[in-house]
């Protein structure tokens, strides 16, 4: 049987700690805490690497299958570091040396999208039409009292507040948005724009910027437009 995994490529950091270690950078025993590069790096500066274990759940059950005699293969994300170098010994027969690296690859619809969408933003705010936008790590942050102006001006309105909705509608189901490492992947990755108010922050849901819309029954257009870009770019995402 042939079969391949696609999943992330983990490596296990092990490391000896004691209970004043655990306390000091906020650390429960038996407990799983979501971190940032920053805070792994600092927390390695302290410690003493004793052993690097490649894993992750689906390379796990692809390394079972071929002790079944199945032929398989993995697909898998490292970073070009020295735990990146790392990942390989999992597999049988390869070494850190022997796994295939490829180019990062090409962007995906949604994201190429993305791109569409905040060009299309620069345009907009470059033609002194509507509220300038300004932008912050390359994100633009867009007042809500501008949004239909914005959408109204742009080449393409129904495709603009598609991408732009779906986008948001992914970026709402995050939980601790400054300190979530997940939220800071997908805004590399998509660059949402950031619609912003002063006083409103409840306001501020799918459903408002849904509001928008001419036409909101169940054959709307826009709406089946919406569904198809939100709906595709959570498929790619799962790739």
């Amino acid at each position: 049987m042939n079969i391949l995994g696609i999943g992330n490529a983990i490596v296990d950091v092990i490391c000896k700690v004691d209970d004043e270690f655990l306390a000091k950078n906020g650390l429960a025993k038996s407990n799983m805490k979501l971190i940032d590069e920053i805070e792994f790096k600092k927390l390695l500066g302290n410690l003493k690497i004793e052993e690097t274990v490649s894993g992750g759940s689906v390379a796990n059950s692809i390394v079972g299958l071929s002790q079944l005699g199945n032929n398989v293969g993995f697909i898998g994300k490292i970073n070009d570091d020295d735990l990146g170098q790392k990942y390989g010994p999992i597999i049988p027969g390869h070494t850190p040396k022997t796994v295939k690296r490829s180019k990062v690859g090409p962007r995906t619809k949604f994201q190429k999208d993305c791109d569409w969408l905040n060009a299309e933003l620069r345009r907009i705010s470059a033609t002194g039409e509507a509220s300038s936008i300004d932008e912050k790590d390359g994100i633009c942050q867009v007042s809500k009292f501008a949004v239909k102006k914005i959408i109204s001006l742009s080449t393409d309105p129904m495709k603009l507040h598609a991408i732009w909705l779906a986008g948001w509608i992914q970026e709402a189901s995050f939980v601790g948005k400054d300190q979530n490492p997940e939220h800071q992947y997908f805004q590399q990755r998509y660059r949402i724009p950031n619609i912003f108010t002063h006083n409103d922050k409840d306001e501020l849901s799918p459903q408002w910027l849904v509001s928008f819309l001419p036409i909101q029954d169940k054959n709307s257009p826009q709406l089946k437009l919406i569904a198809d870009y939100f709906y595709k770019s959570q498929n790619l995402d799962n790739l």
